[in-house]
């Protein structure tokens, strides 16, 4: 116990202060990063488990909320992560991810209009954020606004000639 405690007061001293809430096994850090291990290798429940636990430990973190609302979003439980990220977007720190991924949540459950405007609140926080432009067309074409859909689509290729671009060219000869 006393070598172990000696170690951990070297890292310390070595790294700072910071580096002890960092390295902590019961701080937020730890369970997103092993969570984001788990979401990699497609364990989509164990990881949302530790993100639930980072959200819970430290509600204003909004990065634990929107993992989160990724794994259940990628288990098809669209509502819950709905849920989640409405808690998220009420924090100060709720980023373009936040309501990016709130989005998808509402379109995973064909909430298209409730989708079409968490898209256009990331788009406020961020203009240029050329997925969720995708999405935003995905989300107007499926709720029948197909000239808005189109619009976002020309963004998209104009943004992102080649990378996004081709699949939202491919739209746009599909939805002609």
């Amino acid at each position: 116990m006393k070598k172990s405690l000696y170690a951990v007061t070297i890292v310390i001293l070595l790294l700072g202060a910071g580096a002890a809430v960092y390295f902590h096994p019961w701080s937020a850090a730890s369970p997103l990063a092993e969570g984001d291990e788990l979401f990699r290798t497609g364990k989509f429940a164990e990881a949302a488990a530790l993100y639930r636990r980072a959200a819970s430990a430290h509600p204003a973190n909004v990065q634990a909320r929107v993992k989160l609302g990724k794994c259940l979003i990628a288990m098809h439980q669209s509502a819950e992560a709905a849920a989640e990220l409405k808690e998220a977007v009420q924090q100060p720190t709720a980023n373009a991810e936040v309501w990016h991924t709130l989005g998808e949540a509402y379109a995973g459950d064909k909430h298209f209009g409730e989708a079409i405007d968490a898209y256009l609140h990331a788009l406020q926080q961020e203009p240029n954020r050329v997925h969720t432009h995708l999405m935003l067309g995905q989300a107007y074409s499926d709720s029948g606004k197909n000239k808005q859909a189109r619009a976002e689509w020309e963004k998209v290729i104009a943004l992102d000639p080649l990378n996004e671009g081709q699949l939202a060219r491919k739209l746009l000869k599909f939805h002609h």
